[in-house]
């Protein structure tokens, strides 16, 4: 047999969210109707998972974290504490976001993308395969870095600017 969830007495399951075998639910957690947890996700303290979210199996979401409607987090992806995700904000399988990051809608984090903690990407930026964002930096709409290349600490791109690795926007 499959294993229950675990979900702390405090957390709230809204009847219509759909919660997999294997799931862990931290205390204050709060799941709105519609959204999707898969099979050994984790879910932090206080994250609110709103309805349309969607997070694969094995991800975790770290405690204090804000999913909105529409938004996906991919198998094998850890976002940080207090991080959060706008409608449409898309981070692909085993990608790491830092806490505190905040991905505005339609942004884009590759699979095995590494970003920084406080880092900000706005609408439509993007961040390739196996990419490395540091910590603090804002990534306007449009702009990108490319699969495998390096954005710095603090630094700021601005709409339609691509830096670094291999492949365009």
């Amino acid at each position: 047999p499959e294993p229950a969830p675990q979900v702390h007495p405090s957390a709230w399951i809204a009847a219509c969210a759909v919660v997999s075998p294997g799931v862990s639910i931290g205390a204050g957690a709060r799941l709105h109707a519609g959204c999707f947890v898969g099979p050994s996700a984790q879910i932090g303290a206080g994250a609110h998972v709103h309805g349309g979210a969607r997070v694969d199996h094995g991800a975790v979401i770290g405690e204090g974290c804000q999913l909105h409607g529409g938004c996906y987090v991919g198998p094998g992806a850890i976002m940080g504490a207090r991080s959060t995700l706008h409608g449409a904000a898309h981070v692909a399988a085993n990608a790491t976001l830092g806490d505190g990051c905040t991905l505005h809608g339609g942004s884009y984090v590759a699979p095995r993308a590494s970003v920084g903690p406080c880092a900000t990407l706005h609408g439509g930026s993007r961040i390739g395969v196996e990419a490395k964002v540091g910590p603090h930096v804002t990534m306007h709409g449009g702009s990108s870095v490319g699969d495998r290349g390096q954005l710095q600490a603090g630094a700021v791109l601005h709409g339609g600017q691509h830096v670094g690795g291999e492949g365009g926007p």
